[in-house]
């Protein structure tokens, strides 16, 4: 069972989101028990697969379960019991966790198992989403950069310099700032390039020091300022408050990673204006989901985040365009 649990879990590690490990990946001649231990101290979620065979097993039980509960206790890892087959699992001190799949039906009591092992992954996805909320949340409370004034950055000395007019466009918009990454923030860069002279838009926004992206370093053709930090949280943070309020992109409905700590930054942190528009929501037309929340705030400097273009956000950058094409073009 657990190579059909490793295939259903197969989406989340193409998405980056797990690194699956289980001894079977040990190689012929390694110190098994060696490897096993380093891997149950270093996991930040631990699965224990539990049936009438984990009970019995005075390793699993005695050994790998205790240390999982170890690390449980001490706030270092998550640990879920996945019920495979009936086992009196409740009277051990398994008995305290949340386990899966759903009411703790084992999984070989699933007509068909695929539906179980699903409930699984479903399950794993969630946790893995309140994780990613919840590191995004102390981050953002451990980068207090704004409490130390940092300077004011060409775009908004420009809009000041021109009595902040609007620009010519549907919109009113006179600025797009991003923090060039590839994907979301790139194709926003890219678009106003081509197409920002002739609705009076001009491209800006704070990018990390030294230029770096995950491609390599940002083009000089993007009219980028970099901050102190190397970190992407500082850009981040930077790009939500020197706007007017900020539009995330993304295909997916779900939120992860810096995507989701701009939304912290700007709904918690900052209390500004922030859409989050996704591929699939309905009904809404994203285009003019758009320019209703422009023209709603009276955007002038629009802060444009998402997504890196990979996996199932590769094509995050054409969406990005197509938006833009049909809400101020």
């Amino acid at each position: 069972m657990l190579s059909k649990l490793k295939t259903h879990l197969s989406p989340l590690e193409r998405r980056g989101l797990i690194d699956p490990w289980h001894d079977r990946n040990i190689r012929a001649g390694s110190d098994w028990k060696r490897e096993i231990d380093k891997h149950l101290d270093e996991a930040q979620m631990i699965l224990l697969l539990v049936s009438p065979d984990f009970i019995a097993s005075n390793y699993c039980y005695g050994v790998e379960m205790k240390r999982a509960l170890e690390r449980y206790e001490q706030g270092e890892a998550d640990v879920i019991p996945v019920i495979l087959r009936p086992v009196k699992w409740q009277d051990t001190p398994l008995g305290k966790l949340q386990a899966l799949p759903r009411d703790a039906k084992p999984i070989s009591d699933w007509t068909p198992q695929d539906r179980g092992l699903k409930n699984v992954a479903d399950g794993i996805n969630k946790i893995i989403q309140e994780m990613e909320v919840s590191s995004t949340k102390k981050k953002s409370k451990a980068w207090p950069f704004l409490d130390k004034a940092h300077e004011t950055p060409f775009w908004i000395e420009e809009q000041m310099a021109s009595d902040g007019q609007p620009g010519a466009n549907r919109a009113g918009l006179t600025w797009i700032i991003s923090g060039g990454q590839t994907g979301a923030d790139r194709a926003a860069s890219d678009w106003v390039l081509a197409h920002g002279k002739q609705h009076g838009i001009k491209q800006g926004g704070w990018c990390s020091h030294g230029r770096q992206a995950e491609d390599g370093p940002i083009d000089n053709c993007y009219r980028l300022k970099e901050t102190p930090s190397g970190d992407y949280t500082q850009r981040t943070e930077w790009n939500v408050c020197d706007s007017n309020g900020t539009v995330i992109f993304s295909m997916a409905q779900e939120l992860y990673g810096g995507s989701k700590l701009t939304q912290i930054f700007a709904e918690d942190t900052y209390h500004k204006p922030c859409l989050h528009i996704y591929k699939h929501k309905k009904p809404e037309n994203p285009a003019e989901e758009l320019l209703k929340f422009l023209r709603r705030y009276d955007i002038r400097i629009l802060n444009i985040a998402g997504p890196r273009a990979e996996g199932t956000e590769a094509e995050v950058g054409e969406f990005v365009r197509e938006v833009l094409d049909k809400a101020i073009g």
